[in-house]
């Protein structure tokens, strides 16, 4: 009788350990990014090319990324910047704006996004998720979560090694931050992003420390093209990091005559000496680079 009992036990005991680990691993799989990037598989419109343009925006940093009439939009610049953002918006065709990238809550990247926002139907938002005692105390940051809110779209914290599929000619991989900090410049969003066979590194702020930990976490880095760090800031050069990277082109986006110094000069002997072609948007304005299933040209 007692045998019998001990029998049942077992049982019972597997089919709970089996049902916990079942669920266990759901969870783990089912992150809301994973299920968003399951939902949205589908490119984002009928055209063969996917145009990403390095935005002059001044002392500040945003990327377009176009196919069609939709584009992803990764950072502003600062709030002075937010018409002349739409305005360039609209004057390469883009209407739609699905997804919107917050690579880290500084107001010269964040500061023309409520204003984007207000102007575009923003479906999410994706954007590092910084502690309530690290987030900025400042109108800005204030604006732009206010806006996120009255337009009701969706928020995104991606973690380390998810992505974002639009169909089969492009993926956004988040490769970092892989810790959480203070600085928030290493809390930002680092992105590769492959669009046809050109794939990009784009890394908001990211400094030597965020560098450091994504390069000890491993990934696949190598990329065609980077968008300097932190408007090439000397403290943003990380040599195992970026000669993983080794990309042939560099773009730096950064004001005309910036009381930063931006880009030191170390940083551009060290993308010159590694055989890169340098483009600047304090001397070339807008950097357009045009992707076909046949490669990239930078115009």
């Amino acid at each position: 009788m007692s045998k019998r009992k001990i029998r049942i036990g077992v049982k019972q005991l597997l089919i709970i350990i089996v049902v916990l680990l079942t669920a266990f691993i759901g969870f783990g799989e089912k992150s809301p990014l994973r299920e968003k990037a399951e939902i949205y598989n589908q490119p984002l419109s009928d055209s063969e090319n996917i145009n990403v343009h390095f935005i002059d925006v001044g002392q500040g940093s945003s990327v377009l990324i176009q196919q069609g009439s939709q584009g992803i939009l990764i950072d502003s610049g600062e709030d002075d910047y937010g018409e002349t953002l739409c305005n360039y918006i609209s004057s390469v065709g883009v209407t739609e704006i699905p997804y919107m990238i917050a690579t880290h809550p500084h107001s010269d990247h964040i500061g023309g996004l409520d204003e984007v926002l207000y102007e575009y139907t923003v479906s999410t938002v994706v954007m590092p998720e910084i502690k309530t005692s690290d987030q900025p105390d400042s109108k800005v940051y204030e604006d732009f979560i206010g806006a996120v809110q009255n337009e009701n779209a969706e928020i995104i914290y991606p973690s380390y090694g998810e992505k974002i599929i639009f169909g089969e000619d492009m993926t956004i991989s988040f490769l970092g931050p892989v810790e959480q900090v203070s600085d928030l410049n290493n809390m930002s969003l680092i992105c590769k992003i492959s669009a046809f066979s050109t794939t990009f590194m784009v890394m908001g702020d990211a400094e030597r420390k965020e560098m450091d930990s994504v390069y000890e976490a491993g990934g696949d880095f190598d990329s065609d093209v980077i968008f300097v760090p932190h408007h090439g800031s000397n403290t943003s050069l990380h040599d195992d990091f970026l000669y993983e990277v080794s990309p042939e082109v560099a773009v730096i986006s950064c004001g005309e005559d910036n009381s930063y110094g931006h880009p030191h000069e170390e940083v551009l002997e060290y993308y010159e000496n590694s055989g890169c072609k340098i483009y600047r948007t304090d001397i070339e304005d807008n950097i357009v680079v045009v992707c076909s299933k046949d490669g990239y040209t930078v115009e």
